[in-house]
């Protein structure tokens, strides 16, 4: 049967629209604004990804074009607002932001006043030994520290000045003979105190607080040294590097200490306490890593010390040992309830009890 005439007006006719083609001129400008996004997409992305802080260069801002003395010319540039010209003054607090650029290592070698500095990542601001630097209290952050802060002298503050360390800054206390002040600061997460330069030093230093990352370093370390419970808590990664020839102790009596991630030692002599009768507690949120050096945990008679540790257990090389009589023990403790792995090959010494808690899983491997 053929179909009724009408049914042709009934069809749907696709028509294929006319297409477009773009000049050269215009796929020079379609390519060129895509590059233009790109570039700006990425500078964007470096800025948040940079952990030194973004600052707009402001007319009267100095930054180090060299490393040098922080009072020598050659060391700084200054800006006018439009381009850097070499400097003729050393800046001072009453001059604009002052940076330590990455790379440059500057010595403060006589007493200065500044505020407005920004020691960027992979820089050094070092005070010399029996040195003043004093901060001013300006606008911001008086002292803000991305790189390194390696000080072997005095930091003081006016009224309401601020010392702030980034999360990827340090202080480095560079003391040698004598035990030094730790200038009080804000420790933003992933900062670092290392304790770097003791030789004949045998006092604690000063300003002991509440660190991010805390790290002792003294290859010529003489002498004990006792932090007499001035430390209790880390927030994230104690490490005992070096103590020299002789021992670092957490206090004369008892103590607990709280690390927020990791223990590590890769050398020196660490013990929590060497009186009798003392319980002391070290409990670690994260990882226990030995692989050098000595853990005398607690060396007193009839003493006590715990270890509790949240995350693996890795003792590849060194010692963990106990003194004291045969009445000093020390219990390690597996306390969580994901698995825990246990990697052994250092020295076990003394009168020392592992035990899985209830709910723990400990994987030997």
């Amino acid at each position: 049967m053929k179909s009724n005439s009408s049914d042709k007006s009934n069809r749907i006719r696709v028509t294929p629209s006319t297409s477009q083609r773009l000049s050269i001129p215009q796929i020079t400008k379609v390519g060129l604004c895509l590059a233009f996004l790109i570039a700006g997409g990425f500078v964007v992305f470096m800025n948040f990804a940079n952990s030194d802080k973004a600052f707009a260069y402001v007319n009267g801002d100095y930054r180090s074009k060299a490393s040098g003395n922080w009072l020598q010319t050659t060391t700084w540039e200054k800006y006018n607002g439009s381009t850097w010209n070499a400097a003729t003054l050393a800046p001072t607090s009453a001059d604009a932001n002052i940076y330590v650029m990455t790379g440059n290592t500057v010595t403060v070698s006589a007493n200065a006043t500044v505020d407005q500095v920004v020691v960027n990542s992979g820089g050094i601001l070092s005070i010399n030994s029996g040195i003043t630097l004093s901060l001013a209290n300006g606008l911001g952050t008086d002292l803000d520290v991305s790189g390194t802060l390696k000080n072997a002298g005095t930091v003081t503050f006016a009224g309401g000045a601020t010392l702030v360390f980034q999360s990827v800054g340090k202080y480095q206390h560079n003391f040698t003979t004598t035990a030094g002040t730790i200038p009080n600061a804000t420790w933003n997460a992933g900062s670092i105190c290392e304790i770097i330069g003791y030789t004949s030093n045998a006092t604690v230093p000063s300003g002991l607080q509440s660190f991010s990352n805390f790290t002792w370093n003294c290859p010529a370390q003489a002498n004990d040294i006792n932090l007499n419970g001035g430390i209790t808590s880390i927030g994230r990664t104690l490490t005992i590097a070096s103590t020299g020839t002789k021992i670092l102790q957490l206090a004369s009596g008892n103590a607990n200490l709280n690390i927020g991630t990791d223990y590590i030692q890769t050398g020196g002599n660490f013990v929590l306490s060497t009186s009798s009768s003392a319980s002391n507690t070290v409990t670690i949120a994260g990882n226990y890593t030995q692989s050098g050096g000595t853990f005398s945990v607690v060396n007193g008679s009839s003493a006590t010390g715990t270890i509790k540790v949240a995350g693996n257990w890795s003792h590849t090389a060194g010692t963990i040992t106990v003194g004291g009589n045969s009445s000093t023990t020390v219990g390690i403790q597996f306390n969580n309830t994901i698995i825990q792995t246990f990697v052994s090959g250092g020295t076990i010494s003394g009168n020392i009890d592992f035990t899985v808690n209830t709910g723990s899983i400990l994987s030997m491997g």
